[in-house]
């Protein structure tokens, strides 16, 4: 078995490839979302 065979048992792989490499994106928008958040806040204190 392929290192793709731990993401999904499809034959294309594809989608939920991207799914997963999307997945990552739209944890690092938090992060950066929730760490300009927090600086705005001290900024104004």
């Amino acid at each position: 078995m392929s290192s793709l065979s731990q993401y999904t048992e499809s034959k294309n792989h594809k989608k939920l490839i991207q799914r997963h490499i999307g997945e990552l994106y739209v944890e690092e928008a938090e992060h950066l979302r929730h760490s300009y958040d927090i600086k705005q806040i001290s900024l104004e204190v």
